[in-house]
C-alpha cells in the first residue's frame, strides 16, 4: 500500500518549524531569515517525500506489469486454476449462505453451524463481487495504477 504522503506532509512542515525554533534562537537569526529557512527546509522535505511516493508508485506499476507478463507465459493449467479461484470462492459462499436459509425451511435439514465471523466473511465476499467489483468494472477504475 502506498505511503500516505498527503497526511504526512503537514506533520513534517510542523516538525521542521519546531526544530528550527529550538536549534536557532531568535537572537541568532532574524524572523525574515527564519521564515526563509523554514520554507526552504519544508520544500526540501516535501520534495523528498514526493520522490519517495513516486518511487513507490513506480514499483507498484512495475510489479503489476511483471505479474501480467508471468501470467501470459504460465501453462494452461495454471491459468485455468487462477481463473477458477474467484468463482469457486464466490459460489461456495453463495451455496453455504443459501443452504443455511433454505435447508431448514424446505428440506428439513440442519443448518451448517457458522459463527458471526463466518457470516461476516461470506457477506464481505458478496460485497466485493457484487458491489465493489461491479462498480469498478462499470466506472473503469480498476486499472488506475
Amino acid at each position: 500500500m502506498p505511503f500516505p504522503i498527503l497526511e504526512l506532509a503537514p506533520l513534517v512542515g510542523g516538525l521542521i518549524k519546531d526544530v528550527l525554533h529550538r536549534v536557532l534562537p531568535p537572537e541568532k537569526m532574524s524572523e525574515e531569515e527564519r521564515l526563509k529557512l523554514e520554507m526552504e527546509a519544508t520544500a526540501q522535505a516535501t520534495q523528498l517525500l514526493l520522490e519517495k511516493y513516486s518511487k513507490q508508485m513506480e514499483d507498484v506499476v512495475n510489479a503489476r506489469a511483471l505479474a501480467m507478463k508471468e501470467a501470459e507465459n504460465a501453462p494452461w493449467m495454471v491459468r485455468l486454476i487462477r481463473g477458477m479461484v474467484r468463482p469457486v470462492i464466490g459460489f461456495g459462499c453463495a451455496f453455504i449462505w443459501g443452504y443455511n436459509i433454505l435447508a431448514p425451511q424446505f428440506f428439513h435439514q440442519p443448518r451448517i453451524p457458522l459463527s458471526q465471523w463466518d457470516y461476516t466473511v461470506i457477506l464481505t465476499v458478496f460485497g466485493f463481487y457484487f458491489g465493489l467489483r461491479t462498480f469498478e468494472k462499470t466506472k473503469g477504475t480498476q486499472n488506475r495504477f
